[in-house]
């Protein structure tokens, strides 16, 4: 027999679980560009696109999390442009058909933006896809990329993450 003194050894009905802040699933995309160049999505949508890196899209598919959780998901810092005079642009999330605007950016500079949201979960989710997404307000051309300094550093990546957490 093992255990803490002046603890209790026997199991308590309705005490099994994990505790609240505990992460219960990671579930990751990772993108790899390898052509010394820069790697933008572009998109004039207004209601915004998933972001796609080397012919693949930045998005978790198939995640389900329970009721009473909280989702957390972000990607890495991408760099934005938007076309002279009309720069705002927005970043964000697509949960299923959901979209939820987490950065905007003004001007035509470029600067990173790591996106990130958390989600109280009202109700379970189910097989939903969670994506990046970039969105053009005011129709005009916005680009957000990462540029490639793959024969300095070997790997240069975009990647995303999502996590259910204990509530």
């Amino acid at each position: 027999m093992s255990g803490v003194i002046g603890q209790d050894l026997q199991t308590k009905s309705g005490l099994f679980g994990f505790p609240t802040g505990h992460v219960i699933q990671t579930r990751t995309k990772f993108i790899e560009t390898t052509n010394d160049s820069s790697n933008y999505f572009s998109t004039s949508a207004t209601t915004g696109e998933v972001c796609q890196f080397a012919s693949t899209n930045l998005e978790i598919t198939n995640f389900s999390a329970s009721s009473g959780n909280r989702v957390f998901m972000t990607y890495n810092g991408l760099s934005h442009t938007g076309d002279n005079p009309n720069h705002n642009g927005i970043m964000g999330f697509i949960v299923d058909s959901t979209r939820y605007a987490t950065n905007i950016f003004s001007g035509d500079g470029t600067s990173p933006i790591t996106p990130q949201l958390v989600l109280d979960l009202g109700s379970d989710l189910t097989n939903v896809t969670i994506s990046s997404m970039i969105a053009a307000p005011n129709s005009s051309e916005k680009k957000c990329y990462i540029h490639d300094y793959a024969s300095y550093y070997g790997v240069t990546c975009v990647s995303m993450v999502v996590m259910e957490i204990k509530g």
